[in-house]
């Protein structure tokens, strides 16, 4: 956070680049002994604050920063970076609806939600270096659901193979889009959202379980919940199966 950084290579490394989201990379440039200063483009800064309309409580949000105009720079593939993609610079998921975030100086499409049920706010910015943005999206609910939660029975986190997003990433980003129920689903591994939710501070907005996905390959797979998680058992209790 403070821009300093110490990393172990290879004595053959020859070349330093880096990246942040929304920005060209810089470099490269040569290693040497000692200190390796990387000068970063000049920012300014947006900062957003994602309310409900009417109660003005602040609320879960996804919040979609875009160029005006071409698409934003990315590192090369081979770099295995998460980027925004979809023409975005930036893409954030604040549990509190409150986000700053760096950008270039430059002219953006800003798009803030709160999934299918509220209106989007979108509006136009223009950031100046060393200058802040400020934004206040009041979010206005129009479909009411009352007796109604949204539920996804089948979440996977990078504890199965086939998902790379940490858990806390993805319940955040669920909630941004108004899920209510979010249960579990690791392949053969018995975990609970609750204790992520909790740690969000999404107590009021989303109810996690616990469950996995019960892998066969002769019969298919199936999603098993709610469980309870026992890490006294092999895989926290997990369902066996046999062929």
């Amino acid at each position: 956070s403070d821009g300093s950084f110490s990393i172990e290579v290879d004595a053959r490394a020859a070349a330093l680049s880096a990246w942040r989201a929304g920005q060209p990379v810089v470099g490269p440039s040569a290693v040497g002994a000692g200190a390796n200063d990387v000068v970063m483009p000049a920012t300014g800064s947006l900062h957003v604050e994602a309310l409900e309309a009417g109660a003005l409580g602040a609320i879960p949000a996804r919040i979609e920063v875009y160029p005006a105009a071409g698409d934003p720079p990315i590192p090369a593939a081979e770099w295995g970076e998460n980027v925004p993609g979809a023409g975005r610079s930036l893409l954030a998921f604040p549990s509190d609806g409150v986000a700053t975030l760096s950008l270039l100086p430059a002219d953006y499409r800003v798009v803030v939600s709160r999934g299918p049920e509220y209106e989007r706010f979108e509006t136009d910015v223009t950031i100046v270096a060393g200058s802040t943005v400020d934004l206040r999206a009041e979010l206005e609910r129009v479909v009411p659901t009352p007796g109604i939660l949204c539920a996804d029975y089948h979440i996977h986190s990078h504890r199965s193979i086939d998902s790379a997003d940490p858990g806390d990433d993805k319940i955040r980003s669920l909630a941004a889009d108004g899920l209510e129920i979010a249960v579990r689903s690791e392949h053969e591994w018995v975990s609970d959202y609750q204790p992520v939710v909790d740690s969000l501070g999404l107590g009021a907005f989303v109810r996690g379980f616990a469950g996995l996905e019960l892998t066969t390959f002769t019969w298919g797979h199936f999603g098993v919940f709610p469980l309870t998680v026992d890490r006294t058992l092999a895989s926290g209790g997990a369902v066996t199966w046999y062929d």
